[in-house]
């Protein structure tokens, strides 16, 4: 019986991730022995130097740059992971749209809707897309990446947190659809981690979300993608439709 973290063979799409928790994620399936595809929007210099980093892991590591909001970019960027691997057996939602902060009501639903266009339709459009190769082949595996605050919200950002509670309602129905065909699908939901955009947060809201949590320190992008590993591997089989809080403590239950 292999209950191993092992993805020997396996070929992984990762969207979103020149950066950040979305390259430790890539980073992470290619140590476990996966070809992986990262994927970018726009920066072609940070996602040279991404790939560069992850071809030292494994040479078969490719980039590709793609809208994946829309619905050709979704289509592209699975089409040329298929041609340069064969198949994607693993898929990775991590990109999501800007972040914007207003408290309700002033926040329109223009807001809300950008938000579920960046968070909801990239996840809908690569699943989509890749879901059919899966299926032929009695295996796949699809984590999308949520955020803590559907569990804990916090104020001003409604807009982002319904976008997440659409995440996870599409999560747990696609699992249901998918399980009969050899599928898993779950949610990693993140708290505060620690990327390359820490600075612009002020220390002191660093500073407690610290204190809040029961581990004693904030998250770093590998604390996620361990958990998104278990998920992929032959050792995650068996869990399907959950959403795990990768926070340290903060939110139970």
């Amino acid at each position: 019986m292999d209950l191993s973290l092992s993805l020997s063979g396996r070929r992984a799409v990762v969207s979103g991730s020149s950066r950040g928790v979305g390259f430790a994620v890539a980073k992470a399936l290619a140590d476990a022995g996966a070809k992986v595809a990262i994927n970018y929007l726009a920066n072609d210099k940070r996602a040279q130097a991404a790939l560069d980093a992850l071809k030292e892991i494994n040479p078969s590591s490719i980039s590709i740059k793609a809208d994946v909001s829309a619905p050709e970019g979704a289509e592209r960027l699975i089409n040329e992971a298929e041609e340069a691997f064969g198949g994607v057996d693993i898929l990775i939602n991590n990109a999501h749209g800007r972040i914007i902060r207003n408290i309700f009501p002033k926040s329109g639903w223009e807001e809300h809707q950008s938000h579920i266009d960046g968070v909801l339709r990239p996840a809908f459009h690569l699943s989509r897309r890749a879901i059919g190769g899966m299926k032929s082949n009695g295996w796949g595996r699809i984590v999308n990446i949520g955020n803590n605050m559907l569990m804990q919200p916090v104020k001003g950002y409604s807009a982002l947190t319904s976008a997440m509670g659409g995440l996870l309602g599409f999560t747990r129905n696609l699992a249901a659809e998918a399980g009969p065909w050899g599928i898993t699908v779950n949610m990693v939901s993140p708290g505060f981690v620690l990327t390359e955009e820490t600075p612009n947060t002020n220390a002191s809201v660093l500073q407690s979300i610290k204190d809040s949590t029961p581990l004693g320190r904030l998250a770093m992008p590998d604390d996620v993608a361990g958990v998104v590993l278990f998920f992929c591997s032959e050792a995650g089989r068996f869990v399907t439709g959950a959403n795990i809080s990768v926070d340290g403590g903060r939110i139970m239950g």
